[in-house]
């Protein structure tokens, strides 16, 4: 009885030893997937936030595409950035049900 458990020890220890390469290569793998999508999504993320300060800004503003305080100029804009954000979410839920799949074509 005595041997039966220091053999599934042993072979125990033999399966850990081949998991471990496997493993650490499949981790190394989801890793960089997660860090190239974080850096996209931060990317992204900045982008929409430097065009709502330059909107909430009266200087940014006058220096933004709009070139003006022109209300239906700024609710275009808003309406925009509104679609881009919706945008983002779908991508970060995409990525979240189907990790892998995602194409990052930006």
């Amino acid at each position: 009885m005595a041997s039966a458990s220091s053999y599934e020890k042993s072979l125990g220890a033999g399966v850990v030893e081949l998991e471990h390469p496997m493993l650490k290569v499949t981790f190394e793998l989801v890793s960089q997937l997660f860090r190239t999508s974080q850096r996209s999504l931060e990317k992204e993320l900045q982008q929409v936030s430097d065009a709502i300060l330059a909107l909430a800004s009266p200087s940014g503003a006058a220096t933004s595409s709009s070139s003006s305080l022109n209300p239906a100029a700024i609710e275009a804009t808003l309406d925009d950035l509104l679609v881009r954000v919706r945008e983002i979410k779908a991508k970060v839920l995409l990525s979240i049900l189907s990790p892998g799949t995602e194409n990052d074509s930006n």
